[in-house]
């Protein structure tokens, strides 16, 4: 929840369900992969930061009555004005927002400097190339259900965040869940991921510990 202007400090995965096939939740330590990212990389985002653009709508991605549970439209503008969030109705009953948050944050209690940010998942460069073709053609990069921008609105380029996504699955550890299996995360220090399954699967979450980024309430 690196996107958003608050998140929980710590992470709590229980192995219900696990897949027959697949399904595990990958996890990098950022103690291993802050190290690696270049120093110009670093600084520039950490002098930026990340703008992220999201578009929600009955036609594309998932509706925002599903994302802010309410119908209410008063209700989205005041979380959005709250959590200074830019937002857009737009089309057919859509919602653009954009956010400008930060690339790195500061561990609340060990005070070390980590990589805190979604902008490798949310770039363009994380679709299947034709996917992004199509989407881009027929919605434009404002219109995609997800991007990822440098914070002062300049593009990412794609090796960029190719180097990320590499550094993130090369410090990758991974376990087949067995049920009643228990994972903690402190969620500064480890980022987590879910790898494909198949089968039934279900892995409870709790969230707590929530941290207030600095400048929000």
């Amino acid at each position: 929840m690196s996107y958003a202007h608050n998140w929980p400090s710590r992470l709590y995965f229980y192995g219900d369900r696990p897949s027959a096939t697949g399904g595990a939740t990958p996890v990098a330590s950022e103690r291993r992969v802050f190290p690696k990212i270049p120093a110009e990389v670093r600084e520039r985002f950490q002098r930026h930061g990340v703008r992220y653009i999201r578009n929600y709508g009955p036609d594309l991605d998932i509706p925002w009555q599903e994302v802010f549970q309410t119908g209410d439209r008063a209700v989205v503008e005041a979380y959005c004005e709250q959590s200074r969030t830019a937002f857009e109705w737009t089309g057919n009953d859509g919602l653009r927002t954009v956010s400008r948050r930060q690339a790195l944050a500061e561990h609340p209690r060990t005070g070390e400097t980590v990589w805190f940010n979604h902008a490798h998942l949310f770039h363009t460069s994380n679709l299947p190339a034709e996917v992004a073709e199509v989407l881009i053609g027929e919605y434009g990069l404002e219109g995609l259900p997800r991007n990822a921008y440098y914070g002062d609105g300049e593009e990412i380029e794609d090796e960029v965040m190719v180097l990320i996504r590499g550094l993130y699955e090369e410090a990758a550890v991974s376990f087949p869940w067995q049920r009643d299996d228990v994972m903690v995360v402190d969620n500064f220090l480890a980022t987590h991921a879910r790898e494909p399954f198949r089968g039934d699967r279900r892995i409870l979450v709790a969230m707590s510990d929530l941290y207030v980024a600095p400048g929000h309430h």
